[in-house]
């Protein structure tokens, strides 16, 4: 089996990003990272520059922040057809050493299930999220019709349905689950046996790269840079609409699970995209996020 692809993408958050990274990569689990810094204004890109791994494919950073789908969809137009794709989000620290193992276990036994998540302590309890376990041959998950993809797994074949992450409503893991459950033959629950955490802001002290940081010298911080450029919360009041519009589309069986992605053109030329839609998207982030 090809070592799965991991996405991994960057914004700002130096320290958190440092932790993760570090993390990630003292894992002895075979994969390929790919790596994408959307136009961080603090350290994350030299960060990213000194790692020293073999099992990192690729490292870039893109002047222009054009939001997570954009540089998600990048990453995944460089996937090999058999190859399994992890995504997960910049404040994902994993925990548990053979994460992929575990997710291949419950892929291997549940042939049904095309994207598995896994989620921190309390999440469950937070979201009052109760479902029960299917088990089998001593595996289990918990399916689930919606999942948070901050850390997710997506077998090979489903990308035969899915293509892309949505770019015209850039909700990501808003519809994903809905695309998969809905217009696919394949299912989506949670995964039990990987441990996550998912710290928002550590102290400067704690700081992996405090030594080489260039704001502390500046009286600033890496965490209040980043909050004071998010935009994420504005930009989902303005993407409701259209994601509801598309859920709609989708439901009545109008659009198939397939969405196109800008940076594969026989995917545009082949399949329905809102190419409007997608522009607005992106340039929201352009103007409110760099």
């Amino acid at each position: 089996m090809l070592p799965p692809m991991i996405s991994f993408v960057t914004w700002n958050r130096a320290g958190l990003n440092a932790q993760n990274l570090t993390e990630l990569l003292n894992t002895t689990e075979d994969f390929e990272l790919y790596i994408i810094d959307n136009g961080s204004l603090d350290d994350s890109w030299e960060f990213i520059q000194s790692l020293k791994d073999v099992r990192i494919k690729l490292r870039q950073r893109f002047d222009v922040n054009y939001g997570l789908v954009y540089a998600m969809n990048y990453i995944l137009k460089k996937r090999k057809k058999e190859q399994f794709y992890i995504s997960m989000d910049s404040d994902v620290q994993v925990l548990t050493k053979n994460f992929i193992h575990q997710y291949m276990k419950v892929m291997d036994t549940f042939s049904e299930v095309g994207l598995l998540g896994a989620v921190r302590d309390g999440f469950f309890l937070e979201k009052n999220i109760n479902c029960h376990m299917e088990i089998r041959n001593k595996v289990g998950y918990y399916p689930f019709h919606v999942i948070v993809g901050c850390c997710i797994c997506i077998r090979p074949e489903i990308f035969e349905y899915l293509g892309y992450w949505n770019e015209e409503t850039c909700g990501a893991d808003i519809d994903i689950s809905a695309r998969i459950n809905k217009r696919t033959p394949f299912t989506t629950g949670f995964i039990p046996t990987i441990q996550i955490d998912q710290t928002q802001r550590i102290s400067c002290e704690v700081c992996l790269i405090r030594e080489k940081c260039t704001l502390i010298k500046k009286g600033q911080n890496c965490f209040d840079l980043y909050y004071s450029k998010y935009s994420h919360s504005e930009f989902a009041k303005i993407m409701q609409g259209k994601e509801n519009a598309y859920l709609q589309e989708l439901y009545a069986e109008k659009r198939s699970a397939y969405c196109a992605s800008i940076h594969d053109p026989d995917s545009i030329e082949n399949h329905i995209y809102n190419y409007e839609a997608a522009k607005e998207n992106f340039q929201f982030f352009k103007e409110n996020a760099n």
